[in-house]
């Protein structure tokens, strides 16, 4: 429901082949990266332009130097390819168009000419999931349902949860989500 909250807004952002709300767009890349990949809401708020992206063809690799994580190890994870052409058209034409983009390289602008605030982040998936599905749902919320999904449709992978929240042991992931 995540994954399509977030393709729903990335659409209805669009008309006639362009971008006419660009907060939807940006919110709705947001909600999918967090859905796909499910970083803290303090290291996706602080993903960087020309730190943390690395753009190669057709892949997208988000890359967090350990002393920007909470365990001290590099965080790296690729962009499905399905949010590539998405990510690739907010980097192009959706974000330069926030005001005083070019003024920071913060990867979520909000419409004051700054970059998005983790608190603000963490409202925006807060708001944008309550229009959608009558309850809030936070950030860390987010992290705990890509855990137990992956452990109820896999039970025989549920120890790639810990990479996938990028936990440097299981025992963490065991005791914190599953």
């Amino acid at each position: 429901r995540l994954v399509q909250l977030g393709k729903e807004l990335v659409a209805s952002a669009m008309g006639d082949g362009k971008v006419q709300d660009l907060r939807a767009y940006r919110d709705g890349l947001l909600i999918s990266i967090l859905a796909f990949r499910p970083l803290r809401v303090g290291n996706l708020a602080g993903l960087r332009v020309d730190r943390h992206i690395e753009v190669h063809g057709d892949n997208v690799l988000l890359r967090i130097p350990g002393e920007e994580t909470k365990n001290r190890q590099l965080l790296e994870c690729r962009l499905p390819r399905e949010l590539v052409i998405s990510f690739e058209r907010y980097l192009n034409d959706v974000r330069p168009r926030f005001l005083h983009a070019e003024r920071h390289n913060g990867l979520w602008p909000s419409s004051k000419g700054g970059p998005l605030s983790t608190s603000r982040v963490q409202q925006i998936v807060i708001r944008r999931t309550t229009a959608a599905f009558g309850h809030g749902v936070n950030a860390h919320l987010v992290r705990d349902i890509a855990a137990t999904t992956l452990a109820l449709a896999r039970p025989d992978q549920a120890l790639l949860a810990r990479d996938l929240l990028g936990h440097s042991r299981f025992d963490t992931t065991e005791e914190h989500y599953l």
